[in-house]
């Protein structure tokens, strides 16, 4: 295991799920359009705990977020073999039906662990999403951070109901600029500080820090539809909420959101977090 650079996966049995429901849900037109927003870049990043070299891909992760500071959001999916509890050594289960369902969407979970998935775009000489080489991250970043995106995300609201048990949020879309194509929008519930064991090149760590944990989504894995015309102006708020599972802790979660294509084309258009309020 120690002589190679990443890590085989056999794919999972999926259970498509949705979990969530929608309550405010309305959109109209606002001419009074606001300065667009810079361009945020989505990396999705396949994990586990018990993938040896897995430690890697997430400094390679927060070595990004610092040079890039407030222009990335991070995923960390912990799906597969390597996600699996080990009688023994470990209990927790990280593994999410969000988790293995986008793996699904993606044409299936990655051949080798780590590997991120950048913006859902297919770069230039690759045959899919997954890219196992840590060192190019930082290029595929670069690249997509040069798009500008027609509509503004906000996140707002995001706070824990203790009458409901649920945690919430307010997502806000605003085009600034008219589009042609179909969009969509998928929300997600990240969880961080969360300690478990992690094999790291050959030796375990009992008390290691997960961050950007994929805990749920509170959309269809695939995104709601935006059914209305995506003309300058346009605005869309629709509200979110999921009941707060035990193993959770509120205080760490963050909602993200992003409007994205689907089917044979994945592009994220933009994407935007919120924390919760305290």
């Amino acid at each position: 295991v120690l002589i190679i650079a990443s890590c085989e996966e056999v794919p999972p049995h999926i259970d498509f799920t949705v979990p969530n429901e929608t309550l405010i849900d309305t959109s109209y037109i606002d001419n009074n359009i606001p300065v667009p927003q810079n361009k945020m870049v989505l990396i999705e990043e396949f994990t586990g705990i018990s993938c040896t070299w897995c430690p890697n891909g997430h400094q390679a992760l927060y070595a990004l977020d610092s040079i890039y500071s407030g222009r990335l959001n991070i995923v960390s999916i912990h799906a597969g073999n390597y996600a699996k509890p080990l009688p023994g050594l470990f209990d927790i289960d990280l593994r999410t039906d969000a988790g293995d369902a986008l793996g699904t969407m993606f044409n299936g979970l990655p051949t080798a662990f780590p590997s991120a998935v950048v913006d859902r775009f297919i770069f230039s000489g690759d045959q899919d999403l997954y890219d196992s080489n840590t060192g190019s991250w930082g290029t595929r970043v670069s690249e997509r951070l040069s798009e500008s995106a027609p509509v503004n995300i906000t996140v707002s609201n995001v706070g824990y109901d203790a009458q409901t048990n649920e945690i919430g949020a307010l997502i806000k879309l605003h085009y600034t600029s008219s589009v042609d194509s179909a969009h969509y929008l998928s929300v997600l519930i990240l969880e961080d500080s969360i300690l478990t064991p992690q094999l790291n090149q050959g030796t375990w760590e009992q008390d290691y820090v997960q961050k950007h944990v994929l805990r749920d989504m509170l959309t269809t894995y695939q995104g709601d539809a935006l059914n209305e015309s995506l003309v300058s102006g346009r605005v869309f708020e629709k509200e979110y909420a999921i009941t707060l599972d035990p193993n959770w802790n509120k205080d760490h979660c963050h909602i993200l959101a992003l409007v994205h294509h689907k089917g044979s084309v994945l592009n994220v258009v933009q994407s935007a977090s919120g924390h919760m309020s305290h």
